[in-house]
């Protein structure tokens, strides 16, 4: 695991990832980042929704707040998106 930087936290629980991280891995205001612990590591990644059904992250759609591919609407519907 490669160090990258040290930042604070702020009194509201806040961290700032550094600009260039963001450019790297294409992160914007807004975005949602999962959060994992491995040992004595936190470990961030940034969210992509993935499918309740079969987990695949393409061509995924929101629906009554969750997430669902086209394959499985297609499956479940028996018609087309």
């Amino acid at each position: 695991m490669k160090k990258y930087d040290v930042c604070n936290i702020d009194n509201l629980g806040r961290i700032l990832i550094p600009i260039k991280l963001r450019k790297e891995f294409q992160l914007k205001a807004g975005d949602q980042l999962e959060l994992f612990v491995d040992k004595d590591s936190i470990i961030l990644k940034k969210y992509i929704p993935s499918c309740i059904f079969c987990s695949s992250q393409e061509n995924v759609h929101e629906i009554k707040g969750r997430y669902i591919c086209e394959d499985c609407i297609k499956e479940i519907s028996g018609t087309s998106v």
